[in-house]
């Protein structure tokens, strides 16, 4: 898979110089981003959006700019943790003293084309993308933050493995993410989704349920989930009456087909194993058609969706059950959010679509929602944003601050950044090589090691019962030296010889005379200096 990966960038850059050469270039929709420069900068891909709404081509001529649709609230807040941890770092004198943090943060509108785009725009460092690339000089970008998507992280995890660019993903939950071999520098704050489908097996189980019905998600996310979970089932007792995937691309004929599936069938309890925007127009058909009687059982990447904010979902969805995220509550963060404030944060691009939908306003002077369906119908009831709306009288299912899950994951996510990059910039311990800022490279964060190589002048002796890169370092006994470090531990080396002995250091062996003699007289023709002659310990 790296190989084509590898392939698939130097075919694209060569399609790219052909096309120039010819005067002509395919063009590119240019990503727009929240940016805030800093000495060392993250990048990072949200989807504020929810939906990503593609042009109807004609073929007669050029066709009109993609746009992004529903402002995904609790995503949303995901990038404002993002802003209020990297606040939080550069205002900490203890924290990468005298190194400002900065972001570039992208909406990937929850899609799976706009990540692999996004982290080749964060690679290249100009909005064009230029794959295998870089116009950052000197490398600033030190990490990419997300995305939410197992299966968009896979995509990125594959570009940015292949120059060891470290990934902290703060919402993808793929099993397999975890495999160093596949993914060598993908690291992720959220916990697994391995056991989720125990867990809907057993709230099956519980319920009594023995005829159930599965919507999975067309991705490796649902395909592994959703055969794990068919197997505990039918472990279990329990019938699946219907599995079927669904995807962001189905069509009006597939989605129509599986909701007679779902009004046919005599199945009461069905589990969703999906994204939000797979099953988004099934819901919306159903509820139009007046479709109820149905218990939704969710995956964790349902819960706190959007779906649940579309009111014409409420009865539809009442009743429905789910594994939600760990939740944290944060004060600090609680103030930030009630503040947020256009006016306050003027580069916030996304603050006032934000701003237009959860007030179901419209700002004069904002443009950036004139191909949005949802703002043209809201701007018929001509109500004007003025600033002076307040976020605390926002109902707790529009704007809930009291209890984060991805954002929480992704406050964590930048203070893990933060703490990596302190500790490579004022490591002091004996056993641990320096980095200096301006030979940075990003492979260099974060580090991973069960134990640090040993300083010259010590030796590795692996602990028992642990694997052998796990190791103590002690220093050397007299007459035996270490002169390098090693990734791994070995054996002590044979003791100096008879006639040599070892410095304090333990370091470096000299030859010594049998005649006691004074040092400092040079004219002794018996006195060596350090020789060439080592034994290693």
């Amino acid at each position: 898979m790296t190989f084509l990966m590898t392939a698939l960038l130097l075919l694209t850059q060569a399609s790219v110089v052909v096309a120039s050469s010819a005067g002509c270039r395919l063009s590119s929709q240019a990503l727009q981003d929240y940016s805030k420069e800093g000495d060392v900068m993250f990048g990072a891909l949200v989807p504020v959006h929810a939906e990503i709404i593609f042009p109807t081509m004609s073929f007669t001529e050029s066709p009109t700019d993609r746009y992004c649709d529903k402002i995904y609230v609790e995503m949303y807040q995901c990038a404002l943790a993002m802003v209020f941890a990297t606040d939080e770092i550069n205002q900490n004198p203890k924290l990468l003293p005298n190194v400002t943090l900065g972001f570039r943060i992208l909406d990937t509108c929850d899609s799976d084309c706009l990540p692999a785009q996004g982290s080749l725009w964060l690679l290249s460092g100009v909005k064009d993308t230029v794959p295998n690339y870089s116009c950052q000089h000197p490398l600033k970008m030190v990490a990419v933050l997300g995305d939410t998507r197992s299966s968009s992280s896979v995509q990125v995890a594959r570009i940015l493995g292949l120059r060891r660019i470290p990934q902290i993903s703060y919402g993808s939950g793929l099993p397999f993410l975890s495999d160093k071999r596949q993914f060598p520098s993908f690291v992720r704050t959220n916990p697994s989704t391995d056991s989720v489908p125990y867990i809907l097996a057993q709230l099956v189980i519980q319920f009594g349920w023995t005829w159930v019905g599965i919507l999975a998600s067309d991705s490796d996310y649902g395909l592994h989930g959703s055969q794990k979970l068919r197997r505990e089932l039918a472990n279990n007792g329990v019938c699946v009456a219907f599995l079927v995937t669904v995807s962001d691309n189905d069509s009006d004929r597939k989605i129509s087909s599986i909701v007679d599936l779902l009004k046919k069938s005599t199945v009461t309890g069905v589990i969703l194993y999906t994204y939000p925007t797979e099953v988004n127009s099934i819901l919306d058909t159903l509820a139009a058609q007046g479709v109820m009687g149905k218990v939704w059982l969710i995956s964790t990447s349902l819960v706190g969706s959007f779906l649940f904010y579309k009111e014409n979902l409420w009865k539809l969805l009442n009743g429905t059950l789910g594994i939600p995220p760990h939740k944290r509550e944060s004060r600090a963060f609680q103030k930030f959010l009630y503040k947020l404030h256009p006016s306050l944060y003027p580069n916030d691009i996304y603050i006032k679509a934000f701003w237009e939908y959860v007030f179901e306003c419209q700002w004069l002077s904002n443009k950036s929602h004139q191909n949005t369906t949802d703002d043209e119908n809201r701007s018929k009831g001509t109500n004007i944003c003025t600033g002076s709306e307040k976020l605390e009288a926002l109902p707790t299912s529009m704007y809930d601050v009291n209890n984060f899950r991805f954002s929480y994951y992704a406050y964590t996510a930048v203070h893990v950044l933060a703490n990596a990059l302190d500790a490579m910039l004022s490591c002091s311990l004996r056993n641990k090589k320096c980095p200096d800022m301006q030979e940075f490279r990003p492979w260099q964060v974060p580090r991973s090691v069960c134990s640090e190589s040993c300083s010259p002048g010590y030796r590795k002796v692996p602990r028992q019962g642990q694997p052998y890169c796990c190791f103590d370092c002690i220093q050397c006994t007299e007459g035996q030296i270490s002169t390098q470090r090693g990734p791994t531990p070995r054996a002590s080396g044979p003791p100096c010889a008879t006639e040599d002995t070892s410095t304090p250091g333990q370091d470096q062996a000299f030859s010594e005379d049998t005649t006691p003699a004074n040092l400092d007289d040079e004219r002794i023709p018996g006195i060596s200096g350090l020789s060439g002659q080592r034994a290693l310990c």
